[in-house]
């Protein structure tokens, strides 16, 4: 988040503590009730948003390497099993099909491992009770499809976050755009209801609408913008 938004979520924050501290005051007006549960649901959603947004994407799961070793041996395993049943019967297509490198599988990219591995399976299971003598039982190819399935999460998680973040990205700035929409035109707007009976939460509101302008200056005293008129005061 940019400084000038942290800026104006502080704003935000401090116009709904001054609020929520003279609720008896305000609460007789409905539409100002009104106003103000929507201005503090969308304060909701962008604290919602911002942990989304702030979510650290560390690439690839640290557990990538093992899930894909788990994966590399469990189909190493059901290849053995072909290739030695395809050499029993002697059936050299289905032996090309099974025979594969273990040390050529771990040089490959993600995506073709996870396709070497979906197509072990799939042959293998089409194979059925053919292979159970040589070990190769339902527990052993559900085994390797959850193996599949885990790697197939991690090496998606990545772009999956880099997607999210855009997204919660994009929404903050509406987000932004709607809660001022929502003091400007609504809630600010109604507090000339409260200035001739109610001057100090009158006065207190319209303090705690400033944005203190913390992030863009080197001196010790930091710069207030009068939120409604964007003038510094």
């Amino acid at each position: 988040m940019t400084n000038t938004k942290e800026d104006k979520l502080t704003m935000y924050y401090t116009v709904q503590e001054v609020c929520n501290k003279n609720n008896t005051i305000w609460n007789v007006l409905p539409a100002f009730v009104t106003s103000f549960a929507a201005y503090e649901t969308n304060i909701s959603k962008i604290e919602t948003t911002l942990g989304i947004q702030n979510k650290q994407i560390t690439g690839v799961s640290k557990d990538k390497e093992k899930l894909r070793d788990e994966m590399i041996d469990k189909t190493f395993l059901v290849s053995g099993a072909k290739v030695s049943y395809a050499s029993t019967i002697n059936d050299q297509t289905l032996l090309t099909k099974a025979k594969i490198r273990k040390s050529d599988a771990k040089n490959l990219r993600d995506t073709i491992q996870l396709e070497q591995a979906k197509s072990m399976h799939k042959l293998a299971d089409d194979l059925g009770t053919l292979l159970a003598d040589y070990g190769i039982t339902t527990t052993v190819l559900e085994d390797l499809l959850s193996k599949i399935e885990g790697y197939a999460e991690v090496i998606v998680a990545p772009r999956i976050a880099i997607t999210t973040k855009k997204g919660a990205t994009e929404n903050i700035a509406n987000l932004f755009l709607n809660t001022l929409e929502i003091l400007n035109n609504r809630m600010d707007t109604l507090m000339e209801q409260f200035k001739e009976n109610e001057p100090t939460f009158y006065n207190l509101y319209f303090h705690a609408r400033n944005i203190i302008d913390t992030g863009r200056h080197t001196s010790l005293t930091a710069k207030t913008i009068n939120a409604t008129e964007n003038k510094e005061v």
